[in-house]
This record gives structure tokens, C-alpha cells and sequence, in this order.
């Protein structure tokens, strides 16, 4: 296993310029997970959304979660437009997509 120094940081903990986090890079896994939700949204996924849209006995509640979030990691969630109005300052933002909300305690 490769050892790589920890990436330099400011005193805010912010990388100093040229210093990276990951110096491997994304995981190999990442993108076979990606590829295998691509695939099995293309091949199984979207007939499974519509046979639980259909069926008015399941419950369609979690299965439709799971496939959303299969397809979400196959393909990314929408973009949505965001307004800021900041004056004449200049804000950057990231935005970082948070775990899936679990079901609700009545469901």
C-alpha cells in the first residue's frame, strides 16, 4: 500500500494550493457502482417503477425509494435552479447531496 503525506491545510482546514486530498483518486468501486445501477435501471429498473405504480396492493413507498435512489446513483439527481441575489459580493457555494430521509414512523 502506497503512503502519501496528509494534504497541507490552511488554519481554517482549508488545502493549501497543491495539496490534494485524494491523491488516488476516486475508488474503482465508485464507477462500478454507477455502471451497475445504470445497467440495471436500463434493463430492470424503469419496468419496476412502472409495475409498482400499477400495482394498487404493494406498498409502494420503499421499493419506489430504492429504485429512486439506484437511479439517482446511476444518473445524478436533477438540477435545480437556485436565484441569489448578493449585491456586488461574491458567494460560491457547493452543494453536497445528503443521505436519503428514512420513511416516515406512521408509513
Amino acid at each position: 500500500m502506497d503512503e502519501y503525506p496528509p494534504p497541507q491545510r490552511d488554519e481554517r482546514g482549508r488545502l493549501l494550493p497543491g495539496s490534494v486530498a485524494n491523491p488516488k483518486g476516486r475508488p474503482a468501486i465508485v464507477r462500478e457502482v454507477r455502471e451497475w445501477c445504470q445497467e440495471f435501471m436500463s434493463v430492470e429498473g424503469w419496468a419496476k417503477v412502472a409495475e409498482i405504480i400499477r400495482d394498487e396492493k404493494t406498498r409502494a413507498d420503499a421499493r419506489l425509494a430504492a429504485l429512486r435512489l439506484v437511479a439517482e446513483y446511476g444518473y445524478g439527481k436533477p438540477s435545480q435552479k437556485v436565484e441569489l441575489d448578493t449585491g456586488s459580493r461574491e458567494i460560491i457555494v457547493n452543494l453536497v447531496p445528503g443521505p436519503p430521509a428514512p420513511p416516515a414512523a406512521d408509513e
